[in-house]
């Protein structure tokens, strides 16, 4: 499972997602035309429940979509209402 918090969120906002395997991830932030507007995270992940913080201090007020890619898997998980 994925959480996403606080939301709606201001400066900071925390991913926790739980993974079955270890894997190289990539995790964007997206607006509603589907621009990445903060620089994209990429990280090897270990199994078990990982945490990754995602400065939106410099976004303006809106919803904004977080992706996560492994692979050629790509899902969109959750809004960021900022």
């Amino acid at each position: 499972p994925l959480k996403l918090y606080p939301n709606p969120t201001g400066n900071e906002a925390t991913i926790s997602m739980s993974f079955k395997k270890a894997d190289h991830f990539v995790i964007s932030v997206l607006d509603i035309q589907g621009r990445e507007v903060v620089p994209v995270i990429e990280r090897d992940f270990t199994t078990g429940e990982q945490q990754v913080a995602i400065n939106t201090s410099e976004l303006v007020n809106g919803m904004y979509f977080v992706q996560i890619a492994s692979g050629s898997e790509k899902v969109t998980v959750q809004s960021l209402p900022i």
